[in-house]
């Protein structure tokens, strides 16, 4: 069963009415098991693709964006390491879907990120930041 809750002054609550109702079908005493997750925002995930249109648009090393969104993922260390059969490392960029990250990690991606985009288009955290307020 999967469950969205809310966290209130009270303790936790379901999101939705249904899920009120899967909450109110565990049982005193019942133990379950749960993981911790925050869903992604949209607006977040937009700020994001805002914030490598802008560093794309400032730049001239990189010829497309999926390029750039790479290196991008390079840099800020998401990705997983594969050695291959003659020991040579190559490292496979991980997804930020909605579904590989939820808010807390990806906020943290995109904090790295921010510092890797400022830094190719030779400007502070703080400037980029609000240019991508114009964008999106």
């Amino acid at each position: 069963m999967e469950i969205y809750l809310i966290k209130t002054g009270f303790g936790l609550r379901g999101w939705t009415p249904e899920d009120e109702d899967k909450l109110r079908k565990i049982k005193a005493n019942d133990v379950v098991k749960c993981e911790l997750t925050k869903p992604r925002n949209v607006l977040f995930h937009r700020k994001f693709f805002a914030l490598l249109q802008l560093t794309f648009e400032n730049q001239t090393k990189y010829s497309n964006l999926e390029d750039l969104l790479l290196e991008v993922k390079l840099k800020v260390g998401h990705y997983q390491e594969y050695i291959t059969a003659n020991g040579q490392v190559v490292y496979i960029p991980k997804s930020i879907s909605f579904g590989a990250m939820d808010e807390y990690e990806f906020s943290d991606f995109f904090n790295r990120a921010l510092s890797v985009c400022a830094k190719i288009i030779n400007v502070s955290n703080e400037t980029i930041e609000q240019q991508i307020l114009s964008f999106y």
